[in-house]
């Protein structure tokens, strides 16, 4: 997935991308190592607990792991990428990333003048490539009033670059 996108490093450093193995308890096992707690882990959001005979399964295994992080630097909520034709494409943990915006840790400091709204994850990524770092996403098809309210905290001008599909210019309208 990073190479058909293109990723380069850097990017995938500053956005934090990530990758849970298909292997059931990788991660887990992973983060225990860590010294993370049990407690810890389930709160995450990045496991279910009792899924198989009482055991902690990952929900995002053999996916690329995005976090949303909010103004402050918390990270809300971790979304899953499906590798190849994996449905659903994406898995979106926690609700309160619903009120969140995709990239606005990152471009917070430069869309005083303008901020692009986009539709998806990778959209602001490949903007912010090539420059446009005042790019955030809403995480979806829906805009809340929580995040126009962000926004309208961030900026007075929004570009709206949502996909030309039915589903985006219906958001768009």
């Amino acid at each position: 997935l990073l190479k058909e996108q293109k990723l380069s490093l850097p990017i995938v450093e500053r956005f934090q991308i990530g990758y849970a193995p298909e292997k059931f308890n990788a991660l887990y096992d992973r983060l225990i190592n860590l010294n993370y707690t049990k407690e810890e882990i389930i709160l995450s959001c990045l496991f279910e607990k009792d899924c198989i005979d009482g055991k902690i399964c990952g929900c995002l295994s053999d996916r690329v792991i995005l976090p949303v992080i909010d103004v402050c630097g918390n990270v809300v909520a971790f979304v899953g990428c499906a590798i190849g034709k994996a449905m659903p494409k994406y898995i979106v943990t926690a609700d309160k990333h619903k009120d969140s915006l995709f990239g606005l840790n990152l471009a917070k400091e430069h869309c005083m003048n303008e901020l692009i709204l986009c539709e998806g994850f990778f959209d602001v990524i490949a903007l912010h490539k090539i420059g446009f770092e005042n790019t955030v996403s809403t995480l979806g098809t829906a805009l809340t009033s929580e995040q126009a309210r962000i926004i309208a905290k961030c900026t007075n001008n929004v570009a709206i670059c949502f996909d030309s599909d039915s589903c985006g210019q219906a958001l768009a309208e």
